[in-house]
C-alpha cells in the first residue's frame, strides 16, 4: 500500500504505528460516510425544495445501496450498516413526504421506485407510492401496489387506504382523492 501511495506522493498518509498501520492524524480524510451522514441531516433539516432537490441527488449518489460493503464477512461493519441506512431511510423518507405536500406526485413514485429494493418492507414508502399512484389518477395501478404491498401497510394505512380505493365496490375510473393522504 504505502509503495502505491508513493506513486502518487502520499506515502505519508499511512503511518507504522505499533506493529500496525494507521492513517497519519496529520491528513483530514473526508469518507463517503461522512459525506452522505452530512447530507442526510441537511435533508432532515432543510425546506427549501430546490436545496432538497439537490441533496437528494447527492445522497442517492452516495448510497445506492451498498455504501458499505461485504456485510456478511465483517461482523463488526454491522452496527455502521444499520446506523447508515437507518439515517438514508429517514433522510428519503422525509422527502418523499414533502414531496408529497408540494403535490410533487410523480418524484414521490420515481423515489419510492428507485429505493424500494433497499427497504423493501418500509410501510412508509409503499403507502406514499399508493397515494402517488391515486393522486396521478392511476387507480388501476395503486389497486395493484396496494394489493403487493398489503403485508407491510399498518392496520391503519390499509383502513384508509381501503376506505378509499372502495375495495368492497367497483372502482371509479380517475376518481382524484378529496384530501391529500397524511404524512
Amino acid at each position: 500500500l504505502r509503495n502505491i501511495l508513493k506513486l502518487i506522493e502520499m506515502d505519508s498518509l499511512v503511518i507504522p504505528y505499533h506493529g500496525t498501520f494507521i492513517l497519519n492524524p496529520k491528513f483530514y480524510v473526508y469518507t463517503d460516510l461522512e459525506r452522505l451522514e452530512n447530507v442526510c441531516k441537511r435533508m432532515m433539516a432543510e425546506d427549501d425544495m430546490t436545496v432538497l432537490d439537490g441533496l437528494y441527488r447527492d445522497a442517492d449518489a452516495l448510497y445506492m445501496g451498498n455504501l458499505i460493503p461485504r456485510i456478511d464477512y465483517y461482523h463488526w461493519l454491522i452496527p455502521y450498516s444499520v446506523h447508515y441506512n437507518n439515517l438514508y431511510l429517514q433522510a428519503i423518507t422525509r422527502y418523499i413526504e414533502i414531496l408529497m405536500k408540494h403535490q410533487r406526485y410523480s418524484e414521490v413514485q420515481q423515489v419510492i421506485v428507485d429505493n424500494i429494493a433497499f427497504f423493501p418492507q418500509s410501510n412508509t414508502m409503499h403507502y406514499h407510492l399508493i397515494w402517488s399512484l391515486i393522486c396521478q389518477k392511476n387507480e388501476y395501478y395503486a389497486n395493484q401496489q396496494y394489493q403487493n404491498s398489503m403485508e407491510y401497510l399498518t392496520d391503519e394505512q390499509k383502513e384508509e387506504l381501503t376506505a378509499y380505493l372502495g375495495r368492497e365496490s367497483q372502482m371509479k375510473p380517475n376518481r382524484i382523492p378529496e384530501r391529500i393522504p397524511p404524512t
